[in-house]
């Protein structure tokens, strides 16, 4: 648990977090951080005897993926979607090369030739599109990741399928590509947001109002 407070350390910083346990992960201070493209930086406390002790980590860049968007990034870079109802937000990463994606995918199935424009609103498409960009970058796709988060029947209608299509229709597509999914948080009638601090390889989410969580974290390879 962490709060905001006027922190007395060494390095004369303000609005720091307060240190709650011997070291504290924190990602976000800029009075803007969720805007997309807006930079926020990282502030870690360390409790030294009585004494605590802040710095600042390099800026990260925050962008926001929309429906129907594949963002991917490397190393100080966070990816995140809000407001995710029946939609499903695919997260994928690559510990090995600090690699890291978002799609934010609105239909099941794959786009039909008249919908080619928007192909990318479609599971199928979007994650071929999602793959690509990370093996692009130097990826793997045996060394890919992936989490999902979303499909919720956020109306609450007895007869709404299209989130469990979304669902099912994900996770056949990423089986075909051999892609292992190692956490998800689907179904139920919260919307949701999720986001991944690609420098850390943690990803986040939350329900309704609730508070942000960690739904995974990868392992990197000098950690395993």
């Amino acid at each position: 648990m962490t709060a905001r407070a006027h922190c007395n350390c060494r390095f004369g910083l303000h609005n720091a977090f307060v240190l709650t346990e011997e070291v504290i992960d924190t990602r976000f201070t800029s009075k803007d951080e969720r805007n997309q493209g807006s930079q926020g930086s990282a502030v870690a406390c360390y409790k030294v005897g009585r004494h605590q002790l802040c710095k600042v980590n390099r800026m990260q860049k925050i962008i926001d993926v929309q429906i129907g968007e594949v963002s991917v990034g490397q190393g100080e870079v966070i990816l995140q979607s809000k407001a995710i109802g029946s939609c499903i937000a695919i997260v994928a990463y690559d510990a090995t090369k600090n690699i890291g994606a978002l799609a934010h995918v609105m239909l099941p199935g794959r786009a039909p030739a008249k919908k080619a424009t928007e192909r990318i609103k479609y599971a199928s498409d979007a994650i071929d599109v999602m793959v690509k960009k990370m093996t692009d970058l130097g990826s793997k796709s045996e060394d890919i990741k992936v989490v999902l988060v979303g499909g919720g029947n956020v109306l609450n209608r007895k007869d709404d399928t299209i989130c469990q299509d979304n669902i099912e229709s994900t996770l056949e597509f990423l089986g075909e590509k051999g892609l292992k999914v190692m956490a998800q948080a689907v179904g139920g009638i919260n919307r949701r947001s999720v986001s991944v601090s690609v420098e850390s390889g943690k990803i986040f989410y939350a329900e309704g109002d609730g508070k942000e969580k960690v739904l995974w974290e990868a392992k990197k390879r000098y950690e395993e």
